[in-house]
């Protein structure tokens, strides 16, 4: 008989840097779930990656040799595989526990460990958390990219303006310039790929200023971030660092626009349409991005 998938036994990676630790929580929890070992974190990465969906939770020490717990959360949430696996940081240092929460972590076992039925209610409660969370996140956000799609985008644009009124604020653009075209020669998984690509790198883009990102359709990505001074060699910054793959860099040219002081303009879809405008203005050899602004 096949068995619910609302009764499977959920599968954890335990990733833990001393054997013996590893073994005491796989002792402890082996009876309620599957359990997997990495012991750095450069092998918790590698069987996140093989078992993206079979993995329900990450138990996460924060000192481990080749890449650091920090180091795991920070490469898990610029990758659209694994940024809803949750993760329980495992640690002795109370005071890493505000930047843990500040990159990802959803919880924290002290160790040593102990009690392990509380151990276990954090678990249950981390991992239904994380199962409503993508519930919610499918009507919010695009799944190849794992930005907000557009019209839960504005409507946030909009609260953010609300509850951050005197906070001036810039509408970032980055479009590809015959993406259409891309898409007729190579096909959808190369341009779902390039989107891809480049929704990663708006994903970094979005956490380095504090903003909120979006896919739009059609080649088109919005980011909404509090006003900064240096955004032109943000940009630069951004465009060296996007990665595509040399058909797609054959057939396609990023631009990228911003409209400074955005919310100068009531209509939210308005600010984001002036950007892209912005982007296309651009004639001046060397010129990466064009600019509008607003009258602050």
């Amino acid at each position: 008989e096949q068995k619910s998938t609302f009764n499977r036994r959920r599968s954890i990676l335990i990733a833990e840097n001393m054997e013996s630790n590893r073994e005491i929580l796989g002792d402890l929890l082996s009876s309620d779930y599957d359990i997997q070992y990495a012991s750095d974190g450069k092998e918790a990465i590698q069987i996140l990656r093989s078992r993206k969906d079979e993995i329900a939770l990450v138990l996460l020490d924060l000192y481990m040799p080749n890449m650091s717990g920090r180091e795991v959360m920070m490469e898990m949430q610029v990758d659209v595989d694994l940024v809803n696996i949750p993760v329980i940081v495992l640690t002795v240092d109370h005071g890493a526990e505000l930047d843990s929460l500040s990159i990802g972590a959803m919880d924290f076992i002290p160790k040593p460990y102990s009690q392990i039925e509380i151990i276990k209610a954090r678990i249950d409660k981390c991992i239904e958390l994380a199962e409503d969370r993508e519930l919610l996140q499918q009507l919010q956000r695009n799944r190849l990219t794992g930005l907000y799609n557009p019209e839960y985008f504005l409507r946030y644009v909009g609260r953010y303006d609300r509850i951050y009124r005197d906070l001036a604020c810039d509408a970032f653009v980055c479009d590809v310039e015959g993406f259409n075209e891309l898409d007729r020669e190579l096909g959808p998984k190369s341009a779902g790929i390039l989107i891809r690509s480049i929704g990663i790198s708006i994903r970094r883009l979005a956490r380095k200023t504090g903003g909120i990102g979006c896919y739009g359709g059609e080649g088109t990505f919005m980011v909404y971030w509090p006003h900064r001074s240096d955004c032109e060699k943000l940009i630069e910054n951004f465009a060296e660092n996007v990665i595509l793959e040399k058909e797609s860099n054959r057939l396609v040219n990023l631009r990228y626009g911003v409209f400074l002081n955005a919310q100068t303009e009531p209509e939210v879809s308005e600010r984001f349409a002036r950007a892209k405008a912005a982007a296309y203005s651009v004639s001046a050899e060397g010129q990466i991005c064009g600019f509008h602004e607003g009258n602050a």
